[in-house]
């Protein structure tokens, strides 16, 4: 099968376009206030990719095969066929064209893609709409991804033949410099997906408030560099996925005070990040030996043990399809009763108990863990309305059909 019979087997896409479009466009036809709004929540996020996947990408798909072929028709030559289907096209161009000439048109498509993912970006950084820059990178760092890695690849196996015929070309002295360009290009791509400034910049741009306390976190720092505010600044790095630098920060903290020990809580987070339960579980306990931490903030780390434990517990990859026994929930249930005795007043601790029981169907006990929490505080005050409701759980029955 020749290339161009690979392409064209490529033409059944569109039976998958054209329902996961339709789809697409119902649902951003729905959620259509909530995508564009300042909110941009994760849910809106995956709407925002499915337009760039169904929508925007098949332009620059139809963008890159017109370079092609309006270099043809500078070259004097003949588009013989233009042929687009959504995710992948050619162009046959029939002419006597010069080696220099030859190179121009398989390259014009890769100029023409990357001018349009430039146009994307560059528009990025004027636009104030967290979900249009959303869209607007998503765009532009995909086509830009598929330009110049995905599509050289495939080349290398045998299913693209842009960049075989650019490096196959006879004209050496330009081959280097194309070579070299192409190389940069790949730099520069790896750097805006995985540099810190330009995840610093999409951040702030697509998440307007985590923006106002970064920069507020920055500010305190500039004022008065003590570990508190440094901390705090750890964990905005933390919260955009800059774990690296959320580390480097930590050390800072550190150093300027050894006994904080809210930073281990940020310790914690990061090696869950790492799904590393038992470095998790190991910085929490070190608040919870600590002579000089307060109570309440053993208490926090307590619970924060108890859902590390939990969560491995009900780790799909470790049940294997076996819903979790009493038994298997011994631990986190421990550590619930050690948090509740340390601070009898606070209800939380009875509240997670509570919902480990309810799954295990013992209902009668869950409730007896959550009746009279009304009357205690809460460390985390949207618990007071969550336990109402898995109060009404615990008080059905046992019967599977209710």
């Amino acid at each position: 099968m020749d290339e161009l019979e690979q392409l064209r087997v490529l033409d059944w896409q569109i039976l998958i376009w054209i329902p996961l479009s339709i789809i697409t466009a119902i649902g951003v036809k729905k959620n259509w206030r909530e995508i564009w709004d300042v909110d941009l929540s994760t849910r809106d996020r995956g709407e925002l990719q499915k337009i760039n996947a169904y929508f925007v990408l098949p332009l620059s798909v139809l963008f890159h095969e017109c370079g092609h072929a309006l270099a043809t028709l500078w070259a004097n030559g003949k588009v013989a066929e233009f042929h687009f289907a959504i995710w992948s096209g050619y162009v046959i161009s029939l002419g006597a064209f010069s080696p220099a000439e030859k190179l121009i048109i398989d390259l014009a498509g890769t100029v023409f893609q990357l001018a349009m993912v430039f146009a994307f970006l560059i528009a990025a950084l004027f636009v104030r709409s967290p979900a249009v820059v959303a869209l607007l990178v998503y765009a532009g760092l995909t086509a830009y991804g598929i330009a110049v890695v995905t599509y050289p690849l495939l080349g290398l196996v045998g299913m693209y033949g842009d960049w075989v015929h650019i490096y196959t070309s006879p004209l050496t002295d330009w081959l280097v410099v194309v070579g070299v360009i192409h190389a940069l290009l790949v730099v520069g791509f790896l750097y805006l997906v995985y540099g810190t400034r330009p995840r610093l910049w999409y951040s702030g741009k697509t998440r307007p408030k985590w923006r106002k306390d970064y920069l507020q976190a920055l500010a305190n720092v500039g004022k008065d560099p003590s570990a508190v505010n440094y901390l705090s600044l750890a964990w905005d790095y933390y919260l955009i996925g800059l774990d690296k630098l959320a580390w480097k920060t930590l050390d800072i903290v550190e150093q300027k005070d050894p006994n904080l020990m809210e930073r281990y809580f940020l310790i914690a987070n990061l090696r869950n990040n790492k799904e590393d339960t038992e470095g998790a579980v190991a910085a929490y306990e070190t608040i919870v030996d600590s002579p000089i931490a307060q109570p309440i903030t053993k208490v926090r780390a307590l619970l924060s043990i108890g859902h590390s434990l939990t969560y491995r517990v009900e780790d799909p990859n470790v049940r294997k399809g076996k819903k979790p026994t009493i038994e298997d929930y011994s631990q986190p249930l421990t550590v619930y009763d050690q948090a509740a005795a340390m601070e009898p007043e606070f209800a939380d601790a009875h509240y997670y108990k509570a919902t480990i029981l309810n799954k295990v169907g013992l209902h009668i006990e869950a409730e007896k863990e959550l009746k009279d929490l009304q009357r205690k505080k809460w460390l985390d005050p949207a618990l007071s309305d969550l336990h109402l409701l898995e109060l009404k759980v615990a008080r059905k029955s046992d019967n599977p059909k209710q």
